[in-house]
């Protein structure tokens, strides 16, 4: 049978309903669109090809960040053109401030020494938005994050769990209906020895984004490390190497 969808007009995450498009359409699926409607016509079989995954680019983000505030770190086979929305992490680098530089399939990224602020929707990428908020906080300035109110729904509320890893640098943050302010004065890593326990609520990039304020000094423990093991089992191997300054 003729499949038919009829996504709602303030589709959020409509990034990805795109990218999810294109992969179907370059396995030869066709589709018919009228207005804001689809088909897709029955009787449809694959086409007989060698498919290449590109690299998780949220998973390269929270790498990519971790670098941004302390050391650096080269990513191989980096697709300079992708259909991934969380692809514009790299502007969203270089408007911050990092050193970002990307030469054929090879992106490198390094700390400058200052980090600013940014204003950003996060309506087609909300996957970056933890990482991103951890490293709004380690920035100059104040930072909107918005336009993703679907952030509640994932593995947690991201908005509210978000807020409290946030509020472990010292920094102001008002949650928004659909996104985070961040705003008040840098704060230094505390001196105490004093370490800070943070749960991630089951949610894999809640533990990136710790991961990204750890790399900053702040003394913070994740009390569920094991949660990226859904997206990026070597995650942990890969923040020890850039916190001893090896990524």
């Amino acid at each position: 049978f003729d499949l038919y969808l009829s996504p709602s007009r303030n589709m959020v995450s409509a990034g990805y309903w795109r990218m999810t498009q294109r992969m179907c359409e370059s396995l030869g699926m066709k589709m018919d669109r009228w207005d804001h409607d689809l088909r897709i016509p029955r009787g449809q079989k694959v086409v007989g090809k060698e498919v290449t995954a590109e690299l998780d680019m949220s998973s390269a983000f929270a790498v990519s960040a971790l670098a941004a505030v302390s050391g650096q770190a080269k990513i191989l086979k980096f697709p300079s053109q992708s259909a991934q929305p969380d692809a514009v992490f790299v502007n969203v680098l270089r408007t911050m401030g990092a050193r970002v530089e990307l030469r054929g399939d090879q992106l490198a990224v390094s700390q400058t020494g200052r980090l600013n602020g940014v204003v950003f929707s996060l309506k087609s990428c909300p996957d970056l938005f933890p990482v991103l908020a951890a490293l709004c906080s380690l920035a100059e300035g104040e930072s909107i994050l918005d336009q993703a109110p679907q952030l509640i729904f994932k593995e947690s509320n991201r908005l509210q769990k978000v807020a409290d890893l946030v509020r472990l640098t010292g920094r102001s943050v008002e949650v928004l209906p659909d996104g985070l302010r961040i705003c008040g004065p840098l704060k230094e890593p505390p001196q105490s020895g004093e370490v800070m326990h943070f749960d991630p609520d089951h949610d894999h990039r809640l533990a990136f984004a710790a991961a990204v304020l750890r790399q900053a000094g702040y003394p913070i423990e994740v009390t569920e490390p094991e949660v990226v093991r859904k997206s990026f089992p070597a995650f942990w191997q890969v923040a020890d190497l850039a916190k001893d300054g090896r990524g």
